[in-house]
């Protein structure tokens, strides 16, 4: 395994029983199969990006289980490598989507792969023609956006822990726009990203007890009005 999951293995130590950290490092270990030659927009493997999320769960969420950590680590699988895990199972599903889902289900439980639904966008391609009918480029990309936001903000309140699975996934993209050194790409993306910033921002003034990201709310959000007041507002 890379280092990264290494350091991922040194921060679970004493956080779960031995089975359940067994859970997390067989999904680990299928991250990065699965994302083996996929690089991030910096150039960094994939990998590092799922563990980055994992972690910031791990840090934010005190009672982070293995299903959370499992989502965590396969929270991008369904999205961009259906085709790689739908190939470990029966071909009993109608869509690649349905099948990769079906193998997560298999290997892991429901509930992982209940919230790797919710996480996983829709065809945005497909969507805004289906709902809206032929669009000019303009609104073609004000339509995706909106889209976008509708799509997390069905998932963030239908489970808490997808919530928090996906603030620490959109805040390694969204507030981090200082490195995107292409001006018209940072704009589309400020655009993209807008409405669920604010989504987050009124999630975290009213995090209630018992809410995965309860315990860090506070730093949570001085983080998030401190990236808005610079990149968004």
């Amino acid at each position: 395994m890379t280092s990264h999951i290494d350091h991922l293995l040194l921060l679970l130590e004493g956080r779960l029983d031995p089975t359940a950290e067994a859970r997390v490092m067989q999904a680990a270990a299928l991250a990065e199969e699965l994302h083996a030659g996929q690089r991030r927009p910096d150039g960094l493997p994939y990998i590092t990006h799922v563990v980055e999320v994992a972690r910031r769960v791990l840090r934010w969420c005190p009672d982070a289980d293995a299903d959370a950590l499992v989502t965590a680590l396969l929270h991008d699988a369904i999205e961009d490598q259906a085709a790689r895990l739908a190939e470990r199972g029966p071909d009993t599903a109608p869509t690649e989507r349905e099948q990769a889902l079906a193998v997560v289900a298999s290997a892991f439980g429901a509930t992982v792969a209940q919230r790797l639904e919710l996480l996983t966008n829709p065809d945005f391609e497909a969507l805004p023609q289906e709902r809206f009918g032929t669009l000019s480029t303009a609104d073609l990309t004000e339509r995706k956006a909106q889209l976008y936001a509708e799509h997390v903000a069905h998932a963030v309140r239908a489970d808490p822990w997808v919530a928090a699975i996906k603030l620490a996934d959109f805040s390694t993209n969204a507030w981090c726009l200082a490195n995107v050194s292409d001006p018209a790409r940072r704009a589309k993306l400020r655009e993209k990203y807008r409405p669920v910033m604010q989504l987050f921002r009124e999630l975290l003034e009213d995090v209630p007890r018992g809410h995965p990201l309860f315990a860090a709310r506070e730093s949570l959000r001085a983080q998030l009005e401190e990236v808005w007041a610079r990149d968004y507002a």
